[in-house]
């Protein structure tokens, strides 16, 4: 007994080092220093080790978190993923043995949430995708059925597991830290944002300036993604202060910096969305002026500095000619999804469906995405799946208008970012980290205390 005693003690010392301050510090420097040296494939490997380690010792979903979201950033650089990382799945072995063993040390019983209907709904979609019109081959292609049990009754379990995890601890402690990691998460990539066009622009800085280059590099759109899912959290965190706007601003001003077309489109979108909300999530009268004084004097730098040095370059791209290209894929992917629902109205084409590989045909590891949300929808799960994510979407509103405050909000913002972005990009058809986080958002507004504001007060 005394040795249990002692065992015990030390893992809680241990646990509560894993989740200091400190190790954050540490996690973040060491995302910073693989994405300078440009090591993605050493890094994911370190982190995985990582991970492993947080997995064991402690007991909550949420504290694993951070050290997967670091690594989920800086592989984006790495195009071809699969050719890279290949050689090591035999590392998914150790990992795997370290997830079961935190189910089985620390679970907890299962119970059932107001989401559980919409994310079921969605997994038999994506089951039956492609019934009686897929071949066996397509449906069953290792990247296909990847997405398919990833995205359906992966997510349901994921759902599960995460809602049954935050039930046994404190939910106020949990979510507090999960828009931590999401800030933190943010600030990263805004930093891979920076070092890249800083570095860019140093070394074309006459061609740049001249109109000749413009900045385009091939993770634009994912890095867009994980921008949108972080800017609304350094705005709940400015109730306290209003210097944490200037995070938001950060993460919006290195958005646009990415040259993605889409996301410097929806993430105006967002940000529009995003400045009511700064100013009104102030506590009194004083911390609502300072978060709009810093909104209004960074709007006002950046006039300013557009004036003096033009600094449209960063985003000629968008500017440049029309959103949307002539004969772009995405445009044509509309045509083929109304096609390929009119082909199989009930269930439609299925997910691993090679018929578009004309118009994208993806690299190893990856399926054959429209990267637009409703037409992937529409063309890959037909009629089932069109009622199947109308009411998981609809059950996610309702579950975060019947919990309006600050926290909600914050949380819901997040969810608008990465719907808007899936508009033109892959997205919530990305089980990891996408999706991942998108479950996990409505985890947490499920644990929000439920408010009534048209109810009247006694």
């Amino acid at each position: 007994m005394e040795a249990l005693r002692h065992f015990q003690k030390y893992l809680y010392i241990a646990r509560t080092a894993l989740r200091s301050p400190f190790a954050h510090g540490v996690l973040f420097l060491l995302a910073v220093l693989v994405f300078h040296f440009e090591k993605p494939v050493e890094g994911a490997i370190t982190f995985l080790w990582i991970v492993m380690l947080y997995l064991l010792v402690c007991d909550d979903f949420c504290s694993v978190l951070l050290p997967l979201l670091f690594p989920a950033a800086f592989v984006l650089t790495a195009y071809d993923g699969y050719a890279l990382f290949s050689p090591y799945m035999w590392m998914l072995i150790p990992a795997a043995f370290c997830l079961i063993l935190h189910l089985a040390v620390y679970r907890h019983p299962i119970k059932l949430g107001e989401h559980f209907t919409g994310s079921l709904a969605v997994a038999v979609a994506l089951t039956l995708g492609g019934a009686f019109y897929i071949s066996a081959r397509d449906y069953f292609a290792g990247a296909a059925i990847y997405h398919v049990l990833m995205l359906g009754f992966g997510m349901l379990l994921i759902y599960l597991l995460m809602r049954s995890d935050i039930e046994a601890h404190d939910s106020e402690e949990i979510t507090r830290r999960f828009m931590l990691y999401m800030y933190l998460w943010g600030l990263f990539a805004a930093y891979m944002v920076g070092e890249h066009c800083i570095g860019f622009f140093l070394e074309n800085k006459e061609a740049m300036l001249a109109g000749k280059l413009s900045l385009n590099f091939q993770w634009r759109n994912n890095i867009s993604t994980v921008l949108m899912l972080c800017m609304p959290f350094p705005l709940y965190f400015a109730r306290k202060g209003p210097w944490h706007v200037l995070a938001c601003v950060l993460m919006y001003a290195a958005l646009l910096c990415t040259s993605s077309r889409g996301g410097i489109l929806f993430g105006t979108v967002e940000m529009a969305l995003l400045i009511p909300y700064a100013v009104l999530v102030g506590k009194g009268r004083w911390r609502k002026l300072a978060n709009f004084a810093v909104l209004l004097a960074c709007a006002l730098a950046f006039f300013f500095l557009h004036r003096q040095y033009d600094l449209s370059f960063f985003f000629k791209r968008l500017l440049d000619g029309n959103i949307v290209e002539e004969g772009e894929a995405r445009v044509l992917l509309i045509d083929r999804a109304i096609e390929g629902f009119k082909a199989a109205p009930i269930f439609g084409q299925g997910i691993g469906y090679s018929g578009n590989s004309d118009l994208y045909n993806p690299r190893q590891g990856a399926m054959y995405f429209y990267h637009m949300f409703i037409p992937q929808v529409i063309g890959s799960m037909g009629l089932v799946g069109i009622l199947a994510y109308l009411w998981q979407i609809i059950l996610r509103v309702r579950s975060a208008l019947l919990r309006i405050g600050p926290r909600t909000l914050c949380l819901f913002l997040s969810y608008i970012g990465v719907l808007l972005m899936s508009q033109v990009n892959p997205g919530e058809f990305v089980p990891l980290p996408y999706e991942l986080i998108t479950v996990a958002l409505f985890v947490l507004i499920e644990k929000q205390e439920k408010r009534n504001p048209f109810k009247r007060k006694a």
